[in-house]
């Protein structure tokens, strides 16, 4: 009983949170189940979306995914880039690339 109870509460406290939401100036940008990637606007030099890439499927030797990337160029470092791997939460309709866009930085979009 106290497993399920512990797992109701898990899959609760992450199915509320939102997959990408800004607070102070900064974007988060949920990253599955544990992770938050975190951008601040005040130290962002430059960032475009990018959309085309693929990866290989976990367990597959042909079998490739879709996959877009975060491409971020902050001040005092090289660009670099975060994969945006869970593309049912931010995938749909760009849904992540408009939110952006729209919200927090006046980001490109580029298909490879």
């Amino acid at each position: 009983m106290l497993c399920y109870l512990a797992s109701f509460i898990f899959w609760f406290k992450n199915g509320t949170k939102p997959a990408a939401w800004i607070s102070k100036g900064r974007l988060h940008i949920r990253d599955g189940v544990f992770g938050t990637d975190v951008i601040h606007k005040d130290l962002l030099e430059s960032m475009r979306y990018e959309i085309g890439h693929k990866r290989a499927v976990t367990g597959s030797n042909a079998d490739e995914a879709e996959m877009h990337i975060l491409v971020i160029k902050m001040k005092g470092f090289d660009e670099w880039t975060l994969p945006i791997k869970d593309l049912i939460e931010h995938g749909p309709d760009l849904r992540l690339y408009k939110f952006i866009r729209d919200n927090f930085y006046n980001l490109k979009l580029v298909k490879k």
